[in-house]
């Protein structure tokens, strides 16, 4: 079962039906439910980090639908790594973004109002990619007036101008997993549904990647030598 746009309660209005039915649940996680995940928050806390190291402060997010696992979970790493940094959470540095056509305006009109802010997080690389047009036409220079970080690792990241620093997330790789852990599970009980249906719940943490690119810090990375932390 894979969730993306789907609130709590509307999850469990699904799911409560089929208890007979052995469910794995995809990049999203329910209570009583094996479920695989990706690690949202890590690399995305250790990339800001190092934002404030350098001496940021002024840092953004444009994040997602909150209802969805992913978005958030990157929001929270968000607020919680600002917190631990003792720098005050301001909502107005944040906004919601989404793929509809009004997205590009209300982005436009938020930035302008808050064009001192020195970094933003980005909900995907592209929305990132999206507010990059928008910095350029009010003359910003990514990776120095403004440092953007998004999330995904697209192609097209690494083919922008700048090249856009962003956290790996390997949809290819979670599938791959997903369909390993169903058959496990399936063979652990020598294909017996009922049984399947009564093993406990288990979580696996798909890990993310940070790759260096020269929106992160005004620093060009050469491609060859991207480096890729694992944070």
């Amino acid at each position: 079962c894979i969730g993306f746009k789907v609130s709590h309660e509307e999850s469990l209005h699904f799911l409560q039906p089929l208890s007979h039915i052995p469910i794995l649940l995809l990049s999203c996680a329910e209570p009583g439910y094996s479920n695989i995940v990706f690690d949202n928050k890590s690399s995305i806390a250790n990339a800001i980090d190092r934002w404030i190291d350098s001496g940021i402060r002024k840092i953004g997010m444009i994040y997602g639908d909150l209802d969805n696992l992913d978005a958030r979970e990157r929001f929270e790493a968000y607020q919680e790594t600002l917190s631990k940094h003792n720098i005050p959470y301001q909502p107005n540095y944040t906004i919601q973004g989404n793929y509809t056509t009004g997205c590009r305006e209300r982005l436009k009109e938020w930035y302008t109002a808050h064009s001192d802010l020195e970094a933003i997080v980005v909900m995907s690389d592209s929305i990132a990619l999206l507010l990059y047009d928008i910095l350029k036409e009010q003359g910003i220079h990514i990776g120095k007036d403004c440092r953007i970080l998004g999330f995904d690792d697209i192609q097209l990241s690494k083919h922008a101008s700048p090249p856009l620093a962003t956290i790996q997330a390997s949809p290819q790789y979670f599938g791959i997993l997903g369909v390993q852990e169903a058959v496990r599970r399936l063979d652990s009980v020598s294909g017996d549904r009922a049984a399947l249906c009564q093993l406990p719940p288990t979580r696996i943490t798909v890990p993310t990647f940070f790759i260096h690119r020269e929106s992160f810090d005004g620093i060009p990375q050469p491609i060859a030598e991207e480096s890729q932390d694992e944070l």
